[in-house]
């Protein structure tokens, strides 16, 4: 007899085997982390896997189907058609159809985001988007230095041969959102800069 409900196993089990991805990622070799392509698909994929860790506020019942959205502010394009390329056909949390958007500003589309991506070529830091996001429900992610300490919820570093993640834990209580502790497990906790 299963010690588990056949359901719970199997979200243990898929859970599990989101926590490996996340586990491989971390591998990232040097020559590889040169490669901007390659740099673009793996942070995609941290993207993806963060719509699984993370509680948004409950939406309007209005609003209960509508996709998840993954806004991409980046000047020149490129990370947005990797990551759109990367994430077509996925379903976030619950099931919620992923839509990556192309953003060129923090701006009404920019709010309508559930997760915004801010890319080294968007020109902006951690301490600006603090300023614009005022305790919107959205998962700021950066990747610019000190991100994360800045007022960026997560922020992505090279460290070594690896791509790691840093977490803001007063960004996310600012954004309204409840991060895993298994995600918080598997990155650095960072205290917010004044």
């Amino acid at each position: 007899m299963n010690a588990f409900p056949t359901s719970s196993f199997a979200k243990a089990r898929r859970t599990l085997s989101v926590l490996a991805l996340l586990a491989a990622l971390f591998s990232l070799s040097r020559g590889a982390a040169n490669d901007v392509g390659l740099e673009y698909r793996i942070k995609a994929a941290y993207l993806y896997n963060f719509t699984k860790f993370i509680e948004w506020p409950p939406a309007p019942a209005a609003m209960s189907e509508a996709p998840f959205v993954l806004g991409v502010l980046d000047a020149d394009g490129a990370a947005y058609n990797i990551i759109k390329e990367s994430l077509r056909g996925k379903s976030g949390a619950n099931g919620h159809p992923i839509v990556v958007r192309h953003l060129t500003g923090l701006d009404a589309e920019a709010s309508a985001c559930n997760q915004i991506f801010i890319t080294r070529s968007s020109g902006l830091d951690g301490a600006q988007i603090r300023k614009w996001l005022d305790g919107q429900p959205i998962v700021v992610v950066g990747e610019t230095t000190g991100f994360a300490e800045q007022g960026g919820v997560i922020g992505f570093v090279l460290r070594g041969d690896a791509v790691h993640c840093e977490i803001n834990l007063a960004g996310a209580q600012r954004a309204g959102v409840k991060l895993s502790g298994r995600l918080a497990s598997v990155a650095r906790l960072v205290h917010e800069t004044r």
